[in-house]
């Protein structure tokens, strides 16, 4: 099957709890660039980049559910992608991204 994508309404209904902090068992990564991620990303979530992306893995449990967003949503599906392929069943690339989070 492979990654899925998800509505941020949906994502924070299933992934966050009332304050916003995600659920036990869920990451949160953001694939922007470092200093987006310092000016504002989601509550808890990692940055990861290529020089931890293989860490991020080991660091992960298998059942884990991934959440992936970029700026837009367009670049988190190839990531999303790619962690699926690696073996990780619950991966989910966030529809419009930090910017329509951040609405």
């Amino acid at each position: 099957m492979g990654f899925q994508r998800i509505e941020i309404i949906d994502a924070k209904k299933k992934f966050f709890t009332i304050d916003g902090a995600p659920k036990k068992g869920v990451k949160v990564i953001d694939i922007r660039d470092e200093t987006s991620f310092k000016e504002g990303h989601i509550n808890s979530a990692e940055h990861i980049d290529n020089s931890n992306f293989s860490e991020f893995l080991e660091s992960t449990e298998d059942n884990d559910s991934i959440v992936v967003y970029c700026y837009h949503g367009h670049m988190s599906q190839g990531v999303a992608a790619h962690i699926f392929e690696h073996g990780f069943s619950n991966v989910y690339s966030l529809n419009g991204g930090y910017e329509a989070w951040s609405d």
